[in-house]
């Protein structure tokens, strides 16, 4: 009754391709700040291998693995004009990823979760940054979860800019709520 969803075999077959052997173990696919990085003293590289790269991160995020939206999103923003960093935050989320491919999405029949009341839960988490350093524009993202189990995600830039963090959690809510209609 249940079932996993998991690329462990397509996340060491691009690991092996990509051949970054950074064997660092990190917590978060992204860095805490990446935001307030200075761009204009890094080096531009070749945008092939990077786009490649956010591609197969891309994937993942969208088959098996909603915990990687919000950093594929961020590092997508970059495909024109990737830096010496950008790759730095790409090598270091497919590391998070290779460090984590056992981690995989679980769906179990709607029976085994009903309460004794014959019902189920749902929970929704949403959450806000404020006004990032390129289009002053904010980013929130949402999950829902049902019985334990994700069943929607997603990242996304704000079509405004905020005027406080207030404004920014607000509109992260209504935007959020709205898409569950």
């Amino acid at each position: 009754n249940i079932i996993y969803l998991h690329q462990t075999k397509h996340i060491e077959e691009s690991y092996e391709k990509f051949g970054f052997v950074k064997k660092r173990k990190y917590l978060t696919p992204l860095e805490a700040k990446c935001d307030n990085i200075d761009r204009t003293t890094e080096e531009a590289i070749e945008p092939k291998i990077y786009q490649s790269l956010i591609g197969c991160l891309n994937y993942w995020a969208v088959c098996c693995r909603p915990d990687l939206a919000f950093a594929v999103c961020y590092l997508a923003q970059r495909n024109k004009q990737p830096t010496t960093y950008d790759i730095d935050q790409a090598v270091r989320c497919l590391n998070h990823v290779h460090n984590t491919k056992t981690k995989a999405l679980i769906f179990r029949s709607s029976g085994d979760n009903l309460d004794n009341r014959g019902s189920c839960s749902l929970k929704v988490y949403i959450d806000s940054s404020f006004a990032n350093a390129d289009k002053r524009r904010s980013v929130f993202g949402y999950v829902v979860i049902m019985d334990e189990m994700v069943i929607h995600c997603k990242s996304k830039m704000t079509p405004m800019v905020c005027l406080s963090v207030t404004e920014a959690e607000f509109i992260a809510i209504t935007l959020g709520l709205k898409d569950l209609e």
